[in-house]
């Protein structure tokens, strides 16, 4: 196989866990993180999931980013992380 089918269908596999239902960051495997040549990151995790998602938390900024759903997200604002994903955050911070 071509590496640049290996590279598409890793990506491919992370882009399956972002959709709905999904609220958990799946681990990767050893053989994706070979194929992508690379080893990815989480930069945001989800606030909430389906109907009742509010925003992410930025892992950068360690800021939960919360969007006006009246201007549907054109305006947002920034607020302290929610006390219940501090501790997710920051694990996947350390990584």
């Amino acid at each position: 196989m071509a590496a640049d089918e290996q590279v598409r269908r890793a990506a491919h596999r992370l882009r399956q866990q972002d959709g709905p239902r999904r609220r958990r960051l799946l681990p990767l495997s050893g053989s994706d993180r070979t194929r992508l040549r690379a080893n990815p990151l989480a930069i945001q995790i989800p606030i909430g999931a389906e109907d009742g998602f509010e925003g992410v938390v930025d892992l950068i900024r360690m800021k939960a980013i919360y969007w006006d759903m009246e201007t549907q997200g054109m305006k947002f604002e920034y607020r302290d992380i929610p006390a219940n994903l501090k501790d997710e955050a920051l694990k996947h911070r350390a990584r």
